[in-house]
């Protein structure tokens, strides 16, 4: 098989600016030459066209509004001493009011128990906002710069090359992920952005087999914290960086050029010889190197849940859980841990993020007394994408007048 010749993606990235940007076009041909022989050779300009005419356009058109209809108040309440948040007060607009939510979550939630360093780690991750679109995302600086290092990344780790497309071959397609890492404390880490393959366009027998991986459950998650916390274990994660990519390639798979980073008129596409997120088999062949790494290290496989793994020798007990690249690692040893780790991190690029703090979208906070567990972001990010931030809280999660029937037909 010929491999083209010439240089990568991560060679023109770091000769060029990556243009983020529509350039303006007059109608004149002066014009349309000035910006020809202004335009980089390798630059986000061509999927950039594309997603601005698209994908902004169908933002512009979502959020044009329908006229306005004058609202007043009823005026049986004219008499009537009423105090209503700026939202729905239609005689006062002007309020001077601080919240225009008609039922602030502040008023149904609170926080006052937990300390001051863990109320700071819980105002982090919620203030933040992670772009869903690629359009989002190349207007941002940090974010460009993440999606370059990404690239970067993977021409270093020889994921793949660029290629002809052969005859009768079909290539899938990418989209980035977005996603900010934080240190124990709350404080923004990096802003990492993922390339992940549109895995559902493969085809079995094609260019995928076998794709079962196990997973870490949360029954065995919460079973091993609680004895964690009985005990007084250590409880540390481990998060791996770039994963799937040590996992090789049994199938041949073409992917198109990740967005945003394709050349003009370029027509070859990548030949992915290793694993990458997002394929259906790549979950299998992570976990099948990773298992076998934990076996070679004395690690006994759990037979109640295949991403447990269990080292015991005299007194010392030390457990590892798998969920893809996070991984939990508990035991009553310090010294055995970090050998853990060291022997982890030697054949896998790893990062140790200390005592656990958030695993599994689960906010974790642990005391003298105990742990508590709770699912607070992800319970607020369900209501925000819902918009149902505001609601009214129901102290009943049903209808108060349902009525049940018996369900004979």
């Amino acid at each position: 098989m010929n491999e083209a010749q010439g240089p990568t993606m991560g060679d023109m990235l770091s000769n060029d600016e990556l243009m983020v940007g529509t350039p303006s076009r007059d109608s004149s041909p002066t014009h349309e030459v000035e910006d020809n022989m202004h335009t980089p050779s390798f630059s986000m300009q061509n999927d950039i066209q594309e997603d601005n005419n698209n994908e902004g356009q169908q933002e512009m058109n979502n959020t044009v509004q329908r006229e306005q209809r004058i609202r007043t108040q009823p005026r049986h309440l004219k008499d009537y001493q009423v105090k209503l948040p700026p939202s729905v007060d239609h005689a006062h607009p002007s309020s001077d009011q601080t919240s225009s939510t008609v039922h602030p979550l502040s008023n149904y939630v609170s926080y006052d128990k937990f300390s001051v360093a863990h109320k700071a780690f819980f105002a982090a991750i919620t203030s933040h906002d992670e772009p869903k679109i690629f359009y989002q995302a190349s207007q941002d600086e940090r974010w460009r710069e993440a999606m370059k290092k990404e690239i970067k990344a993977l021409e270093q780790n020889k994921t793949w090359s660029l290629e002809t497309l052969p005859l009768g071959k079909k290539a899938i397609d990418s989209k980035w992920v977005y996603k900010i890492k934080y240190r124990p404390d709350g404080s923004i880490e990096r802003f990492k952005a993922r390339l992940v393959a549109k895995g559902f366009t493969q085809m079995e027998g094609v260019d995928y087999h076998e794709t079962f991986a196990p997973v870490a459950k949360l029954v065995t998650m919460r079973t091993l914290l609680s004895l964690a916390t009985k005990r007084n274990w250590i409880i540390h994660q481990l998060d791996v960086n770039n994963a799937f990519l040590h996992g090789y390639l049994e199938e041949e798979v073409y992917m198109k050029i990740p967005q945003g980073f394709s050349e003009e008129n370029e027509t070859r596409v990548c030949r992915l010889r290793k694993s990458i997120y997002g394929l259906k088999q790549a979950s299998r062949n992570w976990y099948h190197k990773f298992t076998t790494v934990l076996l070679d290290m004395g690690f006994i496989q759990a037979k109640a849940d295949h991403s447990l793994f269990l080292y015991k020798h005299e007194s010392i007990f030390v457990a590892a859980l798998i969920y893809v690249d996070d991984v939990l690692v508990v035991g009553n040893n310090m010294a055995t841990i970090q050998h853990t780790k060291s022997q982890l991190n030697d054949l896998f690029s790893i990062k140790d993020l200390g005592p656990l703090k958030y695993f599994l979208g689960i906010e974790v906070a642990r005391t003298k007394d105990g742990m508590v567990l709770s699912q607070r972001k992800y319970t607020l990010d369900i209501l925000q994408d819902s918009g149902l931030l505001g609601c009214k809280p129901s102290p009943f999660p049903m209808e108060s007048t349902l009525k049940l029937g018996k369900g004979e037909e």
